[in-house]
């Protein structure tokens, strides 16, 4: 199994989840980067962060550094990803991270499980089909992001959701929620989606932090000096 290091964190890498740009983007150290800048810069010790879409557990490794591991509450969809992240977690001495398996969405609709499309690319990976036929289905358990945020009193909220954060939104946040630090999806979107989504997160009093967002990747948090 390739073993990589970026950024001062260790990753194995299987080869049957990954694809040639990922291992070059790894190499390369860009690899989530904007993800991992913000984690670092918007994180402090103490924080309770929780992470929705793990990935391979490369910036769940840097909000477990920053915030300590016992804070961050991490949830991925994928099944064949969850025990690789697990082994990424205890290769860099994390292992205390609360890792679940699920997709989180806004409101479950009483539902407890639901069809997560799985593709060769677990970057790629999501709730939509993507109508291409290199995708296998699996059953898996369906969380509630506002439950999540309930059970943990998050401050920092992460996520990677490949679109489904359009919905994450409709129901107020709790005002412990200081920030939010997620990649947009525009092309999984109907028109005037991301405009919503800036829109309910100002209605939340979360607002647009320019230094440290960047294209897709952006940060929101509330006023305070950082």
């Amino acid at each position: 199994m390739p073993e990589f290091t970026i950024q001062g964190v260790r990753l194995n890498v299987p080869r049957q989840v990954a694809s040639p740009r990922i291992y070059d983007r790894i190499r390369e150290g860009m690899y989530e980067n904007t993800e991992a800048k913000c984690a670092r810069r918007r994180i402090v010790e103490g924080d309770r962060v929780l992470e929705l879409g793990a990935g391979l557990g490369y910036v769940t490794t840097i909000c477990a550094r920053r915030a300590g591991a016992q804070n961050v509450l991490s949830v991925e969809a994928d099944p064949t990803m969850v025990e690789i992240i697990r082994g990424n977690l205890a290769l860099n001495s994390v292992e205390e991270v609360d890792l679940r398996h699920g997709a989180a969405v806004g409101e479950t609709g009483g539902k407890s499980h639901v069809t997560f499309n799985v593709t060769a690319a677990f970057w790629a990976s999501s709730l939509q089909d993507n109508g291409r036929g290199n995708q296998k289905t699996v059953d898996v358990p369906l969380l509630s992001v506002h439950d999540l945020m309930a059970e943990q009193k998050s401050t920092v909220v992460m996520m990677d959701v490949e679109g489904a954060e359009a919905d994450m939104f409709d129901r107020p946040w709790p005002d412990h929620v200081r920030a939010v630090m997620m990649e947009l999806h525009p092309k999984k979107f109907s028109p005037g989606t991301v405009k919503r989504i800036f829109d309910r997160l100002s209605q939340h009093g979360l607002a647009y932090d320019p230094e440290v967002s960047r294209g897709d990747v952006v940060c929101l948090s509330r006023d305070q000096e950082f």
